[in-house]
């Protein structure tokens, strides 16, 4: 069956947004960058930004990676690679030309060579995408947890989800895209909950280090709500309003 031809005018100044200055990325994050456009994927917790490779390429050859975009494609990978320093696509023995080849069941992929000799596969690429650090930028968070921010100026709440890696400083980063004046407060929260006094927190520190515990894990397993287990940070409005 004929693949559908993929609409490349579109990636003609076609860039991506949302990129973390700390590196670590949800999933769902991932799962929001699946246009042609705007093309990431995720390989054993390994975030790529393949928008650039797409117009490099022929179209029937990036079908493949188009339709999964935004999400993991790890079973396209030899497991015993994710250990090395290179990965490799998954090989099987051919039984007809008797030989080595990629498996790629669903159809080829950008950079896997044709089974047959032919003069219109092009080799001007110095190693595969899937080995190119250029299109590396960042890596699925090990463990995420949903905090809600506490906007106490103007009596408003945002839950989120974050990656546990992050630090504070990280966090207002993405707390910046709903609140352009975000520079301007100063993070607190309620860490002893026997004297229920508010406590700064370090900005260059994670949640848990700064001793915000995720109880979902605990508590879950014993039925109770989510919602109730949802840590709450309170930001507090500073003198020294940002510009927007």
């Amino acid at each position: 069956m004929e693949m559908a031809a993929v609409p490349y005018m579109e990636l003609r100044n076609a860039k991506s947004t949302k990129r973390r200055q700390s590196g670590w990325y949800t999933a769902a994050e991932v799962g929001t960058h699946c246009t042609v456009a705007d093309c990431w994927i995720s390989i054993q917790g390994i975030v790529y930004d393949l928008t650039s490779l797409l117009p490099k390429n022929p179209e029937v050859l990036n079908e493949l990676i188009v339709r999964n975009a935004g999400k993991d494609v790890s079973h396209w990978f030899e497991p015993r690679s994710f250990l090395t320093d290179e990965l490799q696509v998954v090989m099987y023995f051919h039984p007809v030309m008797r030989i080595n080849t990629f498996y790629t069941p669903l159809g080829r992929f950008t950079h896997i060579p044709p089974l047959d000799p032919r003069t219109d596969y092009a080799m001007d690429y110095e190693k595969p995408w899937w080995q190119d650090p250029a299109y590396i930028i960042g890596r699925l968070s090990y463990q995420t947890r949903l905090i809600r921010i506490k906007n106490v100026l103007l009596d408003h709440t945002y839950t989120m989800e974050v990656p546990c890696e992050e630090s504070i400083s990280e966090i207002l980063i993405r707390y910046a895209d709903n609140n352009a004046h975000a520079m301007s407060y100063e993070w607190k929260a309620i860490l002893d909950f026997k004297s229920k006094s508010f406590s700064l927190l370090d900005m260059g520190q994670c949640l848990s280090d700064n001793g915000v515990i995720n109880e979902s894990k605990d508590f879950g397993e014993a039925g109770m709500e989510l919602d109730f287990l949802i840590p709450v940070l309170h930001v507090h409005y500073t003198d020294d309003l940002t510009v927007a």
